[in-house]
């Protein structure tokens, strides 16, 4: 599997703080989670994520002309459990 850069869509960053990140990562119609890393500002995580069995339909070239997309999206820990308990409250 490759990544395509010119694919990729730009994102909007806080300023430097430390943070206590994890992405979440969407493959077709299922989604895993790294380990949080806590207090840094450069995250670096040497994980393997399984999916479990991957279904994609399809004529092999068309697939692989254009594979399906993935998506990373990071967060902070601390702000992702405060919206959520937020959210809970009202």
């Amino acid at each position: 599997m490759s990544c395509d850069n010119s694919r990729w869509q730009s994102c909007h960053c806080r300023p430097c703080v430390h943070a206590d990140p994890f992405t979440r990562v969407v493959f077709l119609n299922q989604s895993k989670a790294t380990e949080r890393l806590r207090k840094t500002t450069c995250p670096t995580w040497d994980q393997t994520l399984i999916f479990d069995t991957v279904e994609i339909h399809g004529d092999p070239q068309s697939v692989a002309d254009n594979p399906p997309d993935i998506i990373i999206e990071i967060f902070d820990y601390d702000s992702f459990v405060s919206y959520f308990d937020t959210v809970k409250q009202q």
